[in-house]
């Protein structure tokens, strides 16, 4: 692969004339006089000096040197909540000092007095001067939502149940507390494990960070500062600490493609040519700088010889978002395959074939209503072709029987692209003699899901199953085998 030793991007916006007067011209990695006769060249007039702007000196679009792209920018410390903990615990973190209070309340039954002490806690979350441990982390929501639960607040329980698990995993349960809130806490927490892990980018050169720490855990950091951490999607705590100053923390919201810049990261991702494909992580990045008017066209230059390396544009927004991208010279790069977090819908449609003991090859058509994440009721119907062998050739038949299924699927790993399943069910076949046959059957199967690329997920998978059961009709009981493979359609919404 041919390496350069950097990257020029000339970025060409078309702004309103209402906003702002004139084009703007955004360049990086030559000087103002090259981007300027490039830019003049490509639009056959003169263009003035005031509108080029070089990239390396545009500043994040937030009054901070650190950009959640994305992603809401996430809460920092009110100063007042800073000084009810000052208060408090003597002007330091003591964290665990205020847990201790809020659990001694809810474990008395004062839980107003508990909500209270577990709000601040929360609240304090982003004025932080030290590090919060991931299980610390943990305990504030999972006794916030404990709380919930004795108060009555179904809602605010899930809420806060959801918030522990995406900050610690799955966090150990406190045997102390009953059944009932714990039923609501593992609801709460199979509903976030069934989206599944996103991959959470940062890149954050030129900060001089001594330590970065996610939900308590630290992280790696050299003078590149650019990686991807696995998480839940949702709420995180991001803590950061840069050479001879105090820590600092931010509670955000990671969704599927945010990624945390500082100013010079986001000037390596704007120099970075796009992934093919509307959506991918890098062209979103561009699309929130660059791509704000009807059209954006940039262009790549070689820095060695000043000569445009190739183009692109965005052309235009639909529905409020940046079109798709357009490549006018050079290569795209590949596809990037990405997993996004869905949520299935209650219907299933499964078709299949396979071999029925005694009856020959059979083909089966399957719809699964699912009423809970785990727990479907399936209905179906299935033909096999059967052979009666005579005396003679005449004799010799061709039999179809069709037969209905219908009963209960119940599925071990939804969160998973490879779900286990067991079922039981009752199956009636219908034939010349006898002339039905039925009975129960039970049994047990995999379902493989394929991912795909970008915002296309886990829509259609293959599956394979073998059940059995006795076979009940008016001349005496038998058995029957089953095994079945196939391939299946299951509609998604993507996750909110």
């Amino acid at each position: 692969m041919r390496r350069w030793l950097s990257f020029a991007l000339l970025a060409l916006v078309f702004l309103p004339a209402t906003a702002l007067g004139e084009d703007t011209y955004y360049y990086q990695g030559l000087d103002m006089a090259r981007a300027k006769a490039h830019f003049e060249a490509a639009l056959v007039r003169t263009i003035p000096d005031e509108s080029l702007r070089a990239i390396p000196n545009l500043a994040l679009p937030v009054d901070d040197d650190i950009w959640f792209l994305g992603a809401p920018q996430g809460e920092k410390c009110d100063p007042s909540v800073r000084a009810q903990v000052d208060e408090i615990t003597g002007g330091s973190d003591e964290f665990e000092l205020l847990l201790g209070m809020a659990q001694a309340d809810l474990d008395e039954m004062n839980y107003g007095a508990a909500r209270d002490e577990l709000h601040l806690l929360a609240r304090a979350i982003p004025c932080t001067k030290s590090v919060i441990g991931r299980a610390t982390l943990a305990r504030i929501f999972l006794y916030f939502g404990i709380n919930a639960v004795y108060a009555g607040e179904a809602h605010e329980a899930r809420s806060q149940f959801r918030q522990s698990v995406q900050l610690s995993g799955r966090p150990l349960w406190d045997a102390n507390y009953p059944p009932l809130a714990r039923e609501a806490y593992e609801d709460a927490a199979a509903e976030v494990e069934a989206y599944g892990r996103i991959d959470f980018a940062y890149r954050l050169p030129g900060l001089n960070l001594s330590a970065l720490y996610v939900d308590g855990e630290e992280i790696f950091v050299d003078e590149n500062v650019r990686g991807t951490i696995r998480v839940l999607p949702g709420s995180h705590i991001i803590q950061w600490q840069r050479l001879g100053e105090e820590l600092e923390t931010r509670v955000v919201t990671v969704l599927e493609w945010a990624q945390l810049v500082s100013t010079r990261g986001l000037q390596e991702l704007l120099a970075l040519r796009p992934e093919v494909g509307k959506g991918t992580p890098i062209a979103r990045a561009q699309e929130s700088i660059l791509a704000r008017s009807d059209e954006t066209s940039v262009l790549v230059a070689n820095p060695e010889t000043g000569e445009p390396e190739f183009s692109y544009s965005y052309t235009g927004k639909e529905n409020g978002e940046a079109g798709p991208v357009r490549y006018h010279a050079g290569e795209p790069v590949e596809h990037v395959l990405r997993a996004v977090s869905v949520r299935y819908k209650p219907v299933e449609l499964r078709l299949g074939g396979g071999y029925v003991l005694g009856t020959s090859v059979t083909a089966a058509l399957i719809t699964d209503f699912w009423v809970h994440r785990s727990v479907a009721v399936e209905i179906g119907a299935d033909a096999a072709f059967t052979g009666y062998i005579g005396l003679t050739d005449e004799d010799n038949r061709l039999f179809l029987m069709p037969s209905l299924r219908a009963g209960v699927r119940f599925e071990f790993r939804p969160e998973r692209l490879i779900k286990p399943y067991a079922f039981a069910l009752v199956r009636v076949s219908f034939s010349l003699d006898p002339p039905a046959m039925a009975g129960p059957v039970a049994g047990g199967g995999i379902t493989f899901m394929f991912p795909s690329e970008h915002e296309r997920a886990r829509t259609f998978g293959f599956w394979m199953e073998a059940s059995g059961g006795p076979v009940f009709s008016k001349d005496r009981p038998e058995g029957t085998l089953m095994g079945l493979i196939g391939f299946t359609l299951r509609p998604y919404a993507l996750r909110e």
